[in-house]
């Protein structure tokens, strides 16, 4: 139908074996005979071809961060994507930044400053002058919530809080995992690297 048809297919199972795809839209991807792809092997990554099936739309993902599933209801997500060792990292925010939503209104109501404005002056002006200058300060804010939230955690009582220090170093070391990741001229053997050491970690 055509919601599934809008949508872009990007990895596959074969015989229980994960197949990353380059982006296709479905209705485009079942009209191919084979589609090259990338398996997953345990910590062997190889190219392989596909046949693809219109049974493959149940391995179909919307990009979208938020989206209208084929059960009417609205999913969110994290609208980024993570380098395997960062995988648990938006799951830790989302949920701790749910467990300490009242927390973090009541922190952010008292700065009382107009967020929505910023916003609107970036798409309108870029980052001039006035939205680098605070850019420090925005970033002193932001290391609080993730404070808050590490305090959350902490009284769960499960040592979940570990998790939010490196997130709070990565704000302090202004680190970047995306243009981390841009900068590496052997993609392949990063991503490679990062699989094995997501495997050894489970």
């Amino acid at each position: 139908n055509a919601f599934n048809n809008s949508k872009l297919i990007f990895m596959v199972y074969r015989e229980s074996k994960p197949i990353l795809l380059s982006q296709i839209p479905f209705n485009q991807y079942v009209t191919l005979k084979q589609v090259k792809g990338l398996q997953f092997d345990e910590d062997c990554i190889s190219e392989t071809w596909i046949h693809p099936s219109v049974d493959d739309y149940k391995y179909l993902r919307s990009y979208q961060n938020v989206a209208i599933t084929n059960r009417r209801t609205i999913e969110i997500r994290s609208d980024c994507q993570q380098p395997f060792n960062r995988l648990i990292y938006p799951a830790v925010f989302n949920f701790g930044l749910k467990q300490a939503v009242n927390e973090v209104s009541s922190y952010l109501n008292n700065i009382n400053f107009n967020f929505f404005q910023l916003r609107d002056d970036v798409v309108q002006n870029g980052f001039d002058t006035k939205i680098v200058e605070s850019k420090k300060w925005l970033t002193g804010i932001s290391i609080n919530i993730l404070y808050i939230i590490k305090e959350k955690y902490r009284s769960r009582g499960f040592g979940e809080e570990k998790y939010v220090d490196v997130l709070i170093n990565q704000m302090i070391e202004e680190i970047n995992p995306a243009i981390e990741y841009l900068s590496i001229k052997n993609k392949k053997e990063y991503f490679m690297a990062e699989w094995r050491d997501f495997l050894k970690s489970k």
